[in-house]
């Protein structure tokens, strides 16, 4: 989308740049970084693992991966690697949080953080997982590896992650590009479709990319 408004400009005689992941520098200043970094220790259980980030949220229900996929998800990937995670969101995701939380290692900072904050703390992560929301872009502006589970309601590729070391999962359906808020198919396809071994699969490969 951001490289699609910049051309519309260029079209119209309006210069800009021609690089989108230019627009992702949210200059965080380095006292926000430290912040973050203090208030991850004070709440850490294991500050020597890696610590992966997850989102479970979305504004639109159609962008929703059931939250026990993602429960499932967090599962397996403790049992590969010995990691902490935490949960971003809004205070309306602060119950998904819990639920993957009570599973796993980790902090439920749901509804707890400012957007900067939130992106400040992603600075300290590992990896990031999540969906078609703010949190995957948020990710994407720190430069932070991240898996991102969408679904095919519009355009492939319009508002997936800018930038580079990101996978994004999307299964294409008959339905696509349906535009909905609210899957009105039965079974919601091409989210539900999405299983957890594929994400997983692509969250190991970046882990493994990371540590080589």
């Amino acid at each position: 989308e951001a490289q699609f408004l910049l051309d519309r400009l260029n079209s119209s005689g309006i210069s800009t740049t021609q690089d989108p992941t230019a627009l992702l520098n949210l200059e965080l200043k380095e006292n926000e970084i430290l912040e973050a970094g203090d208030w991850l220790s004070r709440r850490r259980q294991s500050p020597s693992q890696p610590l992966i980030a997850l989102a479970p949220g979305v504004n639109q229900l159609a962008n929703e991966w059931p939250l026990e996929y993602f429960v499932k998800m967090a599962k397996r990937i403790f049992s590969f690697i010995e990691c902490e995670f935490i949960i971003l969101g809004g205070k309306h995701d602060q119950d998904k949080g819990k639920k993957i939380i009570d599973s796993v290692n980790g902090i439920n900072a749901a509804g707890e953080l400012s957007a900067r904050k939130s992106a400040a703390v992603l600075r300290h992560c590992q990896l990031f997982i999540g969906l078609d929301s703010g949190p995957s872009h948020m990710a994407a502006a720190v430069d932070v590896p991240s898996v991102s589970i969408y679904s095919d309601r519009d355009n492939p590729g319009r508002w997936h992650p800018l930038g580079k070391n990101h996978i994004v999962i999307r299964n294409q359906v008959p339905c696509g590009g349906c535009r909905l808020s609210v899957c009105n198919v039965m079974g919601h396809p091409c989210m539900k479709q999405i299983s957890v071994e594929k994400v997983f699969e692509a969250v190991i490969s970046l882990l493994r990319q990371a540590k080589s």
